[in-house]
């Protein structure tokens, strides 16, 4: 594991400019600056990466929504994401970003 200093992280698309990001997150804190690997199946969105903080950190993440209307479900979310990691960290809590338990039937 090299974390964001090997080739790997290189190759990630860049949020609003390459790849599988060349259309996502235009005009937000992640706009050239986030890299990641987007994943999808029928009922799954994924999205896993790097997005560097003000202090010099990086952080690494992976989130995850399955489940019927995923793509949609995830991608609306993806925004609350990254407004989440420009925060921190004086963003929310982990129990805050926690999975949220399911709605009752």
């Amino acid at each position: 594991h090299v974390g964001s200093t090997g080739p790997i992280f290189d190759g990630l698309p860049i949020a609003g400019q390459t790849g599988t990001l060349a259309g996502y997150f235009e005009g937000t804190a992640a706009d050239g600056v986030l890299r990641a690997k987007t994943g999808s199946l029928t009922i799954a969105r994924s999205l896993s990466g790097y997005f560097p903080g003000d202090d010099g950190s990086m952080i690494e993440f992976s989130f995850l929504v399955n489940g019927e209307g995923a793509k949609n479900r995830a991608e609306r979310l993806w925004d609350d994401l990254v407004a989440a990691f420009d925060s921190y960290p004086q963003g929310p809590s982990a129990d805050q970003l926690a999975p949220s338990p399911p709605a009752a039937s």
